[in-house]
C-alpha cells in the first residue's frame, strides 16, 4: 500500500463530493445503504471504533484503519475521525490502493 496515493485519492474523492464525514453522519449513511467503504482514523477512541465496527459488520461494509488524524486532515482539509465513501467506483479504487 502506498499511503501517499491513498491520501491523494481521498482528497480527490472529497473534492468530488463522494464522501461523508463525521461519526453520526457516517453511521446514518451506513444504515441507509449509501456507504460502500469506511476509512477510520488510527487515532479513534475505542468506543467509537467498536460502534463503527459493529455497524460495518452488520451492514457488510468494508472498513479500513490505515490513516491517522493528520493524514485524513491533509487529504480533506478537515479534522475527522472517519470518512465514508459513497461512490462504487471510488470505493473499488480505494480497495485496490489499500490492498
Amino acid at each position: 500500500m502506498n499511503k501517499q496515493q491513498v491520501i491523494n485519492f481521498l482528497g480527490i474523492a472529497t473534492r468530488a463530493k463522494k464522501t461523508i464525514t463525521g461519526t453520526e453522519l457516517v453511521g446514518n449513511a451506513i444504515a441507509s445503504g449509501k456507504t460502500r467503504l469506511v476509512l477510520v482514523s488510527k487515532d479513534i477512541s475505542e468506543r467509537s471504533l467498536k460502534d463503527i465496527t459493529n455497524k460495518t459488520n452488520y451492514y457488510q461494509v468494508k472498513m479500513y484503519q490505515v490513516l491517522d488524524d493528520e493524514e485524513i486532515e491533509q487529504a480533506t482539509g478537515k479534522s475527522r475521525k472517519m470518512i465514508a465513501i459513497v461512490d462504487n467506483g471510488m470505493a473499488k479504487k480505494f480497495d485496490e490502493l489499500i490492498n
